[in-house]
């Protein structure tokens, strides 16, 4: 395929979205969770959480030295908020959609939560 290829998408995309509504993030069995975090309900999720593994080459392992971060499963994971649901299902993923270069129509992407992150300070 020399020369026919015209893709007209980035490879990657990121942006600050401040007009995004509070998701109403409620996790069990702690209830509603307030955002932005507070340093109590970051204690009370990592009490509820498992040490987040990363892949390493073939295997999945978990190394505090290179990933300190905590994870919930995304079956104890919701949103209250319907406004949350309709913004990211309609406005996040036509935009992120067409930064890649990818056609809403064809693919017919969703979105849809894989779990839920809590990163230690100064982890990534």
């Amino acid at each position: 395929m020399e020369g026919d290829f015209d893709f007209k998408g980035n490879f990657a995309f990121s942006a600050s979205l401040p007009q995004a509504p509070n998701p109403g993030l409620h996790i069990h069995p702690l209830g509603l969770i307030g955002l932005p975090l507070s340093s109590r309900d970051a204690l009370l999720i990592k009490n509820h959480a498992v040490q987040a593994p990363f892949g390493h080459g073939e295997r999945t392992v978990v190394d505090k030295e290179v990933r300190d971060t905590w994870e919930i499963e995304p079956g104890k994971v919701g949103v209250a908020n319907t406004e949350w649901l309709t913004f990211m299902g309609g406005v996040v993923v036509k935009r992120v959609c067409a930064e890649l270069g990818v056609s809403v129509q064809a693919s017919m992407p969703r979105c849809e939560l894989y779990k839920l992150l809590l990163y230690e300070t100064g982890s990534q």
